[in-house]
């Protein structure tokens, strides 16, 4: 499935960057993410996103726009869990919306894939920090939403659905206390789950 992520966003690139008006721009914002543990439900966390976005402007109101962001998510699964990850995330997204002269609202649909570079793990007071010990560090999903463009800036509000789930089940679990103890931690918690919400951005386009 993550190939099949992968190959989508290269052919949307590749169809419509050819003959687009194209705009570069910085983007960020807020990310309100959390990953549903298996038997309880957990609290979202505010978090942040950063990084660089192009926009290719295409007839009949149409654009696409894909970014390079780091996006960080993360949840309280318990009172005792807590989770964060830091990915390197490529969402693209297929907006439309009329040209009203003085701003452009739209819709939009945005496919992405990401790669976890770093992640913090909190169990009980016990920090963990980039130990992937049974943890899944790839994502793909999609978001809906919309938005609004005044002049070079433009604001977007999105849900994300993120497939998939933050436990890898290639995993072999370890013979060591600890890391069999963290593998297992992770297990129980995220089997079913991986991050999913709210994501707010600030894009200036030049």
């Amino acid at each position: 499935m993550k190939k099949i992520a992968i190959a989508i966003i290269l052919c949307c690139l590749a169809a419509f960057s050819a003959s687009a008006q194209i705009n570069f721009g910085v983007i960020g914002g807020a990310t309100f993410a959390s990953a549903q543990p298996n038997n309880w439900k957990a609290s979202n966390r505010t978090m942040y996103h950063a990084g660089a976005t192009v926009q290719f402007c295409l007839p009949a109101g149409f654009s696409i726009q894909p970014s390079v962001l780091y996006q960080v998510k993360a949840t309280n699964a318990t009172q005792d869990i807590d989770f964060s990850a830091g990915y390197v995330e490529i969402p693209v997204a297929i907006q439309w919306g009329p040209d009203l002269i003085i701003m452009r609202p739209f819709i939009e649909a945005a496919p992405f894939v990401g790669y976890a570079v770093n992640n913090q793990y909190n169990e009980a007071g016990v920090i963990s920090k980039n130990n992937w010990t049974a943890l899944n560090r790839w994502e793909y999903g999609v978001g809906v939403g919309g938005g609004i463009e005044v002049w070079k800036l433009q604001i977007s509000a999105r849900y994300n659905w993120n497939f998939g789930t933050l436990f890898d089940a290639k995993h072999q679990f370890s013979d060591v206390e600890g890391v069999r103890d963290v593998a297992y931690s992770v297990k129980d918690t995220f089997t079913k789950s991986n991050f999913g919400g709210v994501t707010l951005s600030l894009a200036l386009l030049f």
